[in-house]
């Protein structure tokens, strides 16, 4: 029995780590993208999938402080085409997406579809300055992220239980004894 507890903390301890690990990963790269300010324009590498568009209402870079708000966001007009001059059409985002890492903050304003991998081009033209973010963060994404984190913590519970429930299996001089 001594040997299963052991087990079952060592598996403990690995399912804690797994889960930490993996949403330290996952939220840390959610901010990670294609900021940049508009107005702008530019061309980038996209991989096929869903985008959201933020706006970046706090950016601490370098010392540098950037504070806007919403109403900064009036005039904002981004057009994002494929290298055959094809408009990709942007929606607007749903629900309420928002982050808060390292000292910075944005919300979700746009969403669109990048339907194959390659170079876009983004223009954006804004009547202010402000920062935006270009992430695969979506609020599916966000839900996968934590069904994902729920089902390491579910499996390494699920693991645990096994080792402790599963009955040892009779050494041969235990037979022994009952035979006479």
């Amino acid at each position: 029995m001594k040997k299963k507890i052991i087990v079952s903390v060592i598996i403990g301890i690995l399912g804690i780590l797994s889960f930490t690990g993996f949403l330290v990963y996952s939220i840390m790269g959610m901010a990670d993208g294609l900021l940049f300010e508009a107005p702008s324009q530019m061309t980038h590498n996209f991989e096929e999938g869903t985008y959201t568009i933020f706006h970046e209402f706090k950016n601490i870079n370098s010392g540098s402080v950037t504070i806007s708000s919403y109403e900064d966001l009036n005039g904002l007009n981004i057009v994002i085409r494929d290298q055959g001059g094809k408009t990709i059409p942007i929606s607007p985002a749903v629900g309420s997406t928002t982050y808060n890492i390292n000292n910075r903050s944005g919300r979700g304003i746009f969403t669109f579809d990048i339907p194959l991998s390659g170079e876009y081009h983004i223009s954006t033209e804004s009547n202010k300055n402000v920062v935006l973010n270009i992430s695969q963060m979506t609020a599916g994404g966000i839900i996968k992220m934590v069904f994902t984190a729920l089902g390491i913590m579910f499996s390494t519970g699920i693991l645990i239980l096994i080792v402790l429930l599963k009955k040892a299996k009779p050494k041969d001089e235990d037979y022994d004894r009952y035979e006479d």
